[in-house]
């Protein structure tokens, strides 16, 4: 008995002890964060008991660590560090295996690469074209808008615009066009939330960690019917990177001064006699004998410099807090950004958001995260392009500079007289119709996420997540009442000016938007390594749903004076809606097999069902099969640290849109009328790629990327006119195929490496990015016409099987005797070629009558050819990062070689004679006109320019200050980072407009407005219009020079 009570007693001696700690081991592997490869001799080091270890050559290694299941003090911790590389420290709590990534000091790091594949891997070991935009590269240049870390990063990637106005709508395209009838943005994801749209101006880039970029449908199979376009994820920042206990505080402050780019020749000088050369109100006469533009104007004005243009503040305020105990970790951030913008009398544009991520770890088999934020941004800019009145740039350009703007209205006494020009031009003083058209639009964007991943075996791991993006947007267009000017704005009837039909004047447009995207999905992922092998294999379910309301009314004549209301408007009110919903069902399966980092396979598949397929289409499957080969894991090749060949076959599609699917009806006040027959047969646009391509490293400096991708758009959704007894105007239909073969390539330059400079405080390297990409109309089902962005007079783009996708045609003037010898009847000796190389008839030359001669058929009809091809020879993005200590260099340019873009803002000003290339001319002014180069404003070769360009787009200087090396602070200050940052610096172009880098606005979101003739994105072929085809300048807004500076202060 004594010796069962002495046992009892010593165990219940040991329980407490063994309670209180238990003794286990932890395992994990330590790489390099820049390639993957594994770490030796990386140190591991217990922060209790100061216990050691060293990682093996393959990066493995095991401490042993005394855990409890109560809250000790301090928490058990693993410090892991590497010469050259940034220690990091880990909590281990309940942790039995932690891998860890180190970055290099100074350096720019690779993350694992997560979209589309069944697991995070290694870039290294991607078998297909994905990039990666990291925190160090986006961090650059500090950059307020999302959309400028695109440019001349991303091989095959573009950022088109069409302008520099504050707020103004960017859109992103992958690997050229992919669409027949319309823009389609790649698809956006952010934190697992799918956007409507690109959404770019309503995130801020400070919260973002890292991007990642699916260039096609090689890579983006996963995503099915939404990956056609390619697809970018960005993920943003939520305090996982931080050690247990650790909080972060951090503050930025941008301030920058913007100022518009590039000039535009204007003329000075005047066809006609000068009777009264005092101002105000100057007056001409009739033209001069000569009717050559060679008078001086009298009472000269710079109305750009005067009345439209400014120096436009810039100002940002971002605050963000972050922090991690234990297994949970946050972040929270706030920002308010301020751009004033380069318009006089405009509010420009304000954004104000918040972002708040959270995260949870329960040790290593579950896992859960939520993040929600919510955007609001307000514009006023008025129109972005066109001629219409209310678009500044062109009322200020397009008015007779010799007039004084400030001079009164006569009529009622208001600021600004209205008729100010006695020219006969009858255009509208700029700074009347500014006074009077009030333009403000304001967009709510809210998203959020939740999610979760349960692990109950180190191999299986089940995973849900939800998504929900909500966008509501208003747009209000507003004319007060005694509204005087005979300009009609777009969108109203001549009501709107006073006396007319005895009205009151003015008017009022409301508009206003909802947009709804819901995701749910559910998984399910194996993970096993076996022999060698390293496989993933993941299957998921999801389901999507969106909605979208659009309202828009519309009435003039008001009642009162200053009532933004629609019961204000006393006739024309006219109201008009549109709703929509769509759901969806996917089923994915995903699975990638890794034998020794030397043989790489990946693989996907993924079937969908949509309300916008045809319900007796067949239902679409999409793949991706994609291998490579790492020549230098295989082989001992001494030049080569990294060889690696790859090859990918994919498909992904372009889901029809509602109005393409449905059978839709205009309803107008009361009036119903059939536009577009349903199609029940209606299949999604199949993008198919073949995909080749090499990663090098080799001399430790070089590392060079090259892809080769062949591409078809098979089944484009093209809207087939019907015959009158149908009773509809048309119907879509899969009827037309695009075909397109792209040429990538990248290459970094480690200088540090190649001039073998030993310092870790050093980083010095260069990056280039370029592609060439050549598209054609490979069949078409429906006759070959003709389209554009729906602005008058741009329908110059062909779509035609066989020619090339961006070909413009228009009208030609002859310039040779060979052209001249192919009209009927022409005696070659009654032309001659005159100082400007045009044939001209030879008793016309140099006479007032002297005009330009188009070429025609011999019916007379001016015939249609070929002017230009939007496709440049290549695109090519260069950047240049120094780093020394804490002071950092970085240059970034971008420009093409080639392309076409068509400059309407010159012709229109020719129209006018207003252009500087008609300044003291010696050929008459209807040479230049609506009857000679002008020619009616109808698309012609004369005004088809050379887009070639460089610019450079970024440059920054900045130096961090580390806590250390601060005299002040004790200790408070983690880092204090300044910066000098300069934007759109210069450019070089033959390009007679601001830039050629522009686009013609697109409305992909606002169906509404495609019915107003003349809007934007209205003409029924291209609905809302396609910014990535449609390279024309029309009155489009210079871009701006900004120079500023940053201060961020992290706690």
């Amino acid at each position: 008995m004594r010796k069962f009570y002495h046992a009892l007693g010593v165990l219940l001696l040991l329980c407490p002890l063994h309670t209180q700690a238990q003794r286990l081991a932890v395992r994990g592997k330590v790489t390099s964060a820049a390639d993957g490869s594994p770490l030796k001799s990386a140190q591991v080091e217990l922060n209790i008991s100061k216990e050691r270890a060293l990682t093996e050559k393959d990066g493995s290694y095991i401490i042993y660590v005394d855990q409890n299941f109560f809250n000790p003090d301090p928490a058990p911790a693993l410090t892991f560090s590497a010469e050259g590389y940034e220690p990091i420290t880990v909590d281990v709590i309940g942790r039995k295996r932690v891998d860890i990534a180190l970055r290099p000091l100074g350096g720019q790091t690779a993350a694992s690469f997560s979209t589309g594949i069944s697991r995070p891997t290694a870039m290294q070991a991607l078998p297909f074209g994905g990039s990666q935009l990291l925190q160090e590269q986006l961090g650059q240049a500090a950059p307020l808008r999302l959309f400028t870390a695109f440019e001349g990063q991303v091989p095959g990637l573009q950022v088109k615009r069409a302008g520099g106005l504050p707020g103004q709508d960017t859109w992103l395209q992958l690997r050229g066009i992919t669409n027949l009838s319309g823009y389609r943005s790649p698809l956006i994801i952010v934190d697992g939330i799918y956007l409507n749209g690109s959404g770019l101006q309503d995130l801020n880039p400070e919260d973002v960690e890292r991007i990642e970029i699916l260039r096609g449908p090689a890579s983006a199979a996963s995503f099915g019917g939404l990956g056609g376009a390619g697809a970018i994820q960005v993920f943003t920042k939520n305090g996982s990177e931080l050690a247990s206990g650790e909080t972060r505080l951090s503050y930025r402050h941008d301030f920058q001064m913007s100022e518009h780019t590039g000039s535009l020749p204007l003329n000075g000088f005047t066809n006609r006699e000068i009777l009264d050369p005092q101002g105000p109100q100057p007056l001409l006469g009739l033209p001069i004998s000569s009717n050559t533009y060679t008078n001086p104007l009298p009472n000269l004005q710079d109305y750009l410099s005067d009345g439209l243009l400014q120096q436009g503040g810039i100002r940002a305020h971002t605050l963000s807090i972050s922090g991690r105990s234990g297994g949970t970790y946050f972040r929270g951030a706030a920002q308010r950004m301020r751009d004033e913008g380069a318009l006089q009398g405009y509010e420009g544009f304000t954004r104000h958001t918040f972002r708040a991520n959270l995260g949870h770890e329960a040790g290593e088999k579950l896992k859960l995260s939520g993040s929600a934020y919510y955007a609001n941004r307000q514009q006023d800019n008025g129109p972005a392009a066109g001629a219409s009145p209310g678009q500044s740039l062109a009322n200020t350009l397009l008015m007779l500079p010799v007039f004084g703007l400030n001079a009164s209205n006569e009529e009622d006494g208001s600021a600004y007289d209205w008729d100010i020009d006695n020219s006969g031009a009858q255009q509208t003083n700029p700074l009347y119709l500014r006074e009077q058209l009030q333009h403000l639009q304001e967009n709510d964007r809210l998203m959020g996420h939740l999610g979760g991943a349960y692990a109950p075996f180190p191999w299986l791991s089940f995973d849900y997540e939800a998504s929900l993006d909500r966008l509501t947007g208003s747009n209000t267009r507003f004319i007060d009442r005694g509204y005087l000017s005979t300009a009609v704005p777009e969108g109203f009837s001549p009501l709107i000016t006073a006396g007319v039909q005895k009205s009151n004047g003015g008017g009022i447009e409301m508009r206003q938007s909802e947009q709804q995207y819901f995701t749910s999905t559910a998984g399910l992922s194996v993970h096993r390594s076996l022999l060698g092998f390293s496989m993933g294999l993941r299957t998921a379910f999801q389901y999507e749903n969106q909605r979208a309301y659009f309202q828009q009314a519309t009435g003039e004549n008001l009642a009162v004076s200053g009532i933004r209301s629609l019961d204000n408007p006393q006739e024309g009110l006219r109201a008009s809606s549109l709703r929509q919903e769509m759901t969806a069902y996917s089923g994915l399966m995903e699975a990638d097999v890794n034998y020794k980092d030397k043989y790489i396979f990946s693989g996907a598949l993924r079937a969908e069902q949509s309300a916008l397929y045809g319900t007796t289409a067949s239902t679409p499957v999409f793949y991706r099969v994609a291998a490579a080969y790492r020549l230098s894991e295989d082989l001992n090749l001494k030049i080569f640290q990294e060889l690696k060949l790859r090859a990918a076959v994919g498909t992904a599609g372009l889901r029809p849109t509602f109005q393409q699917r449905f059978e839709t009806f205009a309803l107008a006040n009361g009036t119903l009328s059939r536009q577009t027959l349903a199609n029940d047969g209606l299949r999604p646009v199949l993008v198919r790629e073949v995909e080749a391509g090499a990663d090098l490293t080799f001399l430790r400096a070089f590392t060079l990327s090259a892809t080769y991708v062949q591409r078809t758009a098979e089944g484009q959704i093209v809207l087939m006119p019907l015959s009158g007894g149908a009773g509809f105007e048309g119907q879509w239909r899969n009827a037309g195929s695009i075909a397109s073969d792209i040429y990538e390539g990248s290459l970094h330059i480690d200088l540090k490496k190649l001039f073998r400079i030993p310092s870790s405080r050093v980083s010095w390297g260069i990056q280039a990015h370029g592609q060439r990409i050549r598209q054609e109309v490979s069949s078409l089902s429906v006759p070959p016409y003709r389209t554009g962005p729906g602005l008058p007079g741009t329908d110059l783009f062909t779509v035609a099987a066989g020619q090339p996708l961006g070909q413009m045609a228009g009208e030609v003037f002859i310039t040779s005797v060979e052209q001249l010898s192919t009209l009927p009847d022409v005696n070659i000796l009654e032309y001659a070629q005159n100082e400007e190389g045009f044939i001209v008839r030879a008793d016309q030359l140099g006479t007032p009558e002297e005009q330009p001669i188009l070429l025609t058929d011999e019916q007379g009809t001016p015939v249609l050819q070929p002017i230009g091809d939007i496709n440049p020879e290549f695109q090519l993005g260069l950047s240049h990062t120094l780093t020394v200590g804490g002071l950092s260099l970085y240059a970034m340019a971008e420009g093409q070689k080639g392309g076409t873009v068509y400059n309407y803002t010159r012709q229109w000003l020719y129209a006018a004679g207003r252009h500087g290339d008609l300044s003291n001319s010696t050929l008459p002014a209807s040479f230049y006109g609506p009857s000679g180069l002008a020619n009616g404003l109808r698309p012609n070769a004369y005004f088809a320019e050379d887009a070639s360009y460089v610019t450079i787009r970024e440059a920054a200087i900045s130096y961090t200050f580390n806590g250390g090396q601060l005299p002040w602070g004790n200790g408070l200050f983690q880092h204090i980072k300044l910066s000098l940052i300069g934007r759109n610096l210069f450019t070089w172009s033959p390009y007679r407009g601001y830039h050629p880098a522009l686009s013609a606005p697109a409305t992909p979101n606002q169906p509404l407005l495609h019915r107003q003739e003349g809007a934007p994105g209205s003409l029924a072929e291209t609905p809302g219009g396609n910014p990535g085809w449609f390279a024309l300048d029309f009155f489009n807004y210079p871009l701006r020079r900004s120079f500023g500076f940053s201060v961020q202060i992290t706690l």
